[in-house]
């Protein structure tokens, strides 16, 4: 199985490889998900939202470089957030259903880019809130973030819907 990330345009000029176009995509929900870059302290961070459930998983200290390991840096993080949010399950089911993670180009996903959009706007705040991004809790900003009720999930939490979708994975 694989994981599709749609990169934005932003996030695309950074990447030095090339990003796939029009990739078949499985399904399954916890297939497709959208990045985005953001910085903090001058460090790249990552912001990857699924587009079923509006989860998000921010990945602080990024560079470059550490795209060519995403697949396990995508699912460790996942994992993590999951636990923080006290969402449980296994790694290896975790790892099952991500598989490999392939780089895509932008869908222009609308919905998810407002709800990222949405998140970024609050970067700010948290910057002068946290300061320098060896301040910075990201499980704890990100499970701020799926504690966000939003109208296209019928006003759930991102991190009630990502239970109900691994739920069904159980």
């Amino acid at each position: 199985m694989a994981t599709n990330i749609y990169v934005s345009r932003k996030l695309e000029k950074l990447i030095k490889f090339p990003i796939l176009e029009n990739q078949e995509i499985s399904l399954a929900s916890l297939n497709k998900w959208n990045a985005n870059v953001f910085y903090v302290s001058r460090k790249k961070c990552l912001l990857i939202t699924n587009s079923t459930t509006m989860y998000s998983v921010l990945i602080g200290k990024f560079s470059v470089s550490d795209f060519n390991d995403l697949s396990s840096i995508f699912i460790k993080s996942f994992y993590s957030q999951l636990t923080a949010d006290g969402i449980n399950i296994d790694l290896i089911t975790i790892n099952k259903i991500i598989g490999s993670v392939t780089m895509c180009a932008t869908n222009n996903d609308k919905s998810v880019i407002g709800i990222q959009n949405n998140i970024l706007s609050y970067v700010d705040n948290w910057k002068y809130e946290f300061g320098s991004i060896d301040n910075w809790n990201f499980e704890d900003i990100n499970s701020r973030i799926n504690s966000i009720p939003y109208k296209i999930l019928n006003w759930y939490f991102p991190k009630e819907k990502m239970k109900m979708v691994l739920d069904a994975y159980i």
